[in-house]
């Protein structure tokens, strides 16, 4: 049996088709084995909290790091030698929603597993679907063959027109490239994708950075950022690429370098909508009041809402509140 488990979501915003539902596979029967693709990919997110440089690659020490903290207008910056850093965060898919529902498929839906829950599942799929999304958990490449996975493809496009796929062992496993966008984490890997031929790779970056590259091109593919990061809900996995089909479908879309923002768990996204939502409840007002201020950079009401927010706390937290919403006395 080709090690995958199906099914047809009608829970995540993101992947839920233009249709009502969308096909998404995970590279494993169970958790164990999931983890264990991963691992044998080399998956630099496995360990997150590592300090790298995005154009080669190389790992610096934290100690030899000088970090800025982020507030309302910037990203934190991380430096060594006059060199800007990324701070590499956790998989979201691995050790966040996702995981846990293989874990629910694994248990209590075995017809779910292999081409047959494949296939259920395209068959439970709205008539009208057009996709799927692969490897939502896992990493193909390193838990079928290329025959498996030439199979899992076929069956997808047999009766969809897309399937949407990323792998990070394409380094080892060059056949993947066929089906698959090259998940890279630096420049440097970008380069070499497209070198051994790739037709399309994706690489996490933080905001301030995909907004110095986007447009510009890498190895003549063009750099652009995953419009669901930019469109509040409006483009998803579901929608996007109108009738070309989804950006990220490699046999499909080509010379392209999709940009994601950081979205992992402790990533500077999440913590930044945390810090406003717990500053904008202290302060008695809105998450969403408090985005539209920062939006049209209304200083008084920035200043108001900080200054409020920190009155209602104590000790540390006044100058972190402070220092987030920039009110430097």
């Amino acid at each position: 049996m080709i090690k995958i488990m199906t099914n047809v979501t009608t829970h995540t915003s993101k992947l839920i088709g233009k249709y009502g539902a969308m096909v998404q596979w995970r590279a494993g029967t169970n958790q164990t084995e999931i983890k264990q693709s991963c691992i044998d990919a080399k998956c630099q997110f496995l360990e997150g909290e590592q300090y790298m440089d995005h154009d080669t690659g190389e790992i610096v020490p934290k100690e030899w790091i000088t970090i800025s903290e982020g507030t309302i207008t910037k990203d934190p910056e991380y430096m060594h030698n006059g060199r800007r850093l990324i701070k590499v965060d956790k998989c979201f898919s691995l050790f966040g929603t996702p995981m846990l529902s293989a874990f629910e498929i694994d248990k209590k839906f075995p017809e779910r597993l292999g081409i047959a829950g494949l296939q259920k599942a395209i068959d439970d799929a709205p008539r009208n679907s057009d996709r799927a999304r692969g490897a939502l958990v896992g990493n193909a490449s390193t838990i079928m063959t290329e025959k498996e996975m030439d199979q899992v493809d076929r069956t997808i496009r047999g009766t969809l027109k897309y399937h949407i796929l990323y792998d990070h062992a394409w380094k080892d496993n060059p056949w993947i490239l066929k089906y698959a966008v090259a998940s890279c984490n630096s420049l440097r890997d970008v380069r070499t994708a497209i070198n051994r031929g790739a037709t399309q790779c994706s690489i996490v970056l933080p905001q301030s950075m995909i907004n110095l590259y986007k447009g510009k091109k890498i190895n003549g593919f063009k750099m652009l950022q995953c419009p669901e990061n930019t469109t509040n809900g409006r483009i998803t996995c579901s929608n996007c690429g109108g009738n070309k089909g989804p950006l990220c479908d490699a046999q499909e879309r080509h010379d392209m370098v999709i940009m994601f923002n950081q979205h992992g768990g402790r990533s500077w996204k999440r913590q930044r909508k945390t810090l406003m939502t717990n500053i904008a409840k202290k302060a008695g007002v809105s998450l969403e009041e408090m985005e539209r201020v920062i939006k049209e950079n209304d200083h008084i009401a920035i200043v108001d809402i900080g200054r409020r927010a920190a009155s209602k706390v104590k000790g540390r937290t006044i100058k972190k509140y402070k220092a987030f919403m920039e009110l430097y006395e």
